[in-house]
Order: structure tokens, then C-alpha cells, then sequence
């Protein structure tokens, strides 16, 4: 509650989002323009700030002016879809909380697409459709100097992106190089798993060979 005339006298409200995650995130900013936006329409004025309270206690404080065009498109994007248009198929790491992966997935897998090369964003797909790259079998075949004049990468990225191409066009592991880690006759491989966000280690696994 701020001061700031709206329907409901000499003051309004504005949205605050509480997080798990230990820092702030585009997504959680977008959450909150969202709501604020839905706010704005109940209390008659839109709130010009938001606000985040992580995992340690303390509160992330926002202006939403620069979210505005990124979510009005992303607004509009959604009410299309809504109405019925088909999104095109981005696999990304947020797939995992999402209802329609084991539906997006295989069909990603079929068209060869492009987001399945780890590290490629919307907007780098984008640059190399653009260029008429429209799968990773094409990509694998792109010049080095080439994908980083069309995705303003480094050359070392560039070459990651394209050694990650080749291995799912050819669905056979690319060596990259020899790590030049010592020889034995007994290997011991050790594992951690955890949720780095709430600071928690749950599984340690050893494999010796």
C-alpha cells in the first residue's frame, strides 16, 4: 500500500512477488507486470513499481516502465494463441515445468529444430532463419567466421554451437579434444546433484570402473 490517489481513496497498492530463488529473474519481473497490470485495472491507476522478496528475506525493488513493450507483445502473443494460433516449437529448460513437453519434444526431434542446440536463444534462431538456416543439419554445415558474423558471437561460441549441431545431425558423440587427464588401471568418477537455488546437495554418486 502506497500513497497515490485510485477508486479506493488517497492511497493504492502495488504487487509484491514472493520467490524461493535466491536472485531476481526476467520470468519473476514479468509475473509482476502481469499481476500489476490486472491491479491497475481493479484500483484505476497502474502501479509504476514491483517488487520481489527472495529466499533471503530481502526485497528487490523494480520500475515496470521498462518491462512495458516486452510485455504488451508478450501479451499479445499469448491472446493470439489463445484464440487459436500454433506457437512455433522452442524446446528450452523451462520445458521441464510445462504440461505440453512430451507433446513439443517429439515434434522438435522430427523438424530437427533448431532449439535443441543447447545455448541458441530465440533471437539467435531467429538470426539463422533469417539467413535460411532452418534446422540443425543445416547449421552443422555453416563456416565458423559465418555464424559468428550472423549471431555476434565469439569465434569459441560459434564453434561449441556447431560441434553441438554436428552431434545431433550425425546422432553420434563429436570429440572435441583430449582433457589429457592421466591413465589408470582403476577410474573413479564422482557426481553431485542439487538445487543450487535452495542451497541443497541431495545425492553424491561414485563410479568405479
Amino acid at each position: 500500500r502506497v500513497p497515490g490517489g485510485s477508486r479506493l481513496g488517497d492511497f493504492h497498492y502495488e504487487v509484491v512477488e514472493i520467490k524461493r530463488a535466491s536472485r531476481g529473474k526476467p520470468g519473476y519481473r514479468m509475473q509482476v507486470a502481469y499481476h500489476s497490470d490486472l491491479l491497475a485495472e481493479w484500483q484505476g491507476i497502474a502501479p509504476t513499481r514491483g517488487h520481489l522478496i527472495l529466499s533471503d528475506g530481502h526485497r528487490e525493488t523494480f520500475d515496470l516502465a521498462p518491462l512495458g513493450l516486452r510485455y504488451r507483445k508478450t501479451l499479445a502473443r499469448l491472446t493470439e494463441i489463445a484464440s487459436g494460433a500454433e506457437p512455433p516449437v522452442f524446446v528450452s529448460s523451462q520445458c521441464t515445468a510445462c504440461s505440453w513437453q512430451d507433446t513439443c519434444l517429439p515434434e522438435a526431434e522430427d523438424q530437427a529444430n533448431l532449439s535443441m542446440v543447447f545455448g541458441l536463444s530465440r533471437e539467435t534462431v531467429k538470426a539463422l532463419q533469417d539467413h535460411g538456416v532452418n534446422d540443425y543439419h543445416q547449421l552443422a554445415k555453416v563456416a565458423p567466421g559465418r555464424l559468428c558474423a550472423w549471431t555476434r558471437s565469439s569465434e569459441a561460441k560459434a564453434r561449441e554451437y556447431l560441434a553441438q549441431a554436428s552431434a545431433l545431425s550425425l546422432a553420434q558423440v563429436v570429440w572435441r579434444s583430449d582433457p589429457g587427464l592421466p591413465r589408470s588401471a582403476d577410474e573413479i568418477f564422482f557426481d553431485i546433484e542439487g538445487d543450487p537455488e535452495r542451497g541443497l546437495l541431495y545425492l553424491f554418486g561414485v563410479l568405479v570402473r
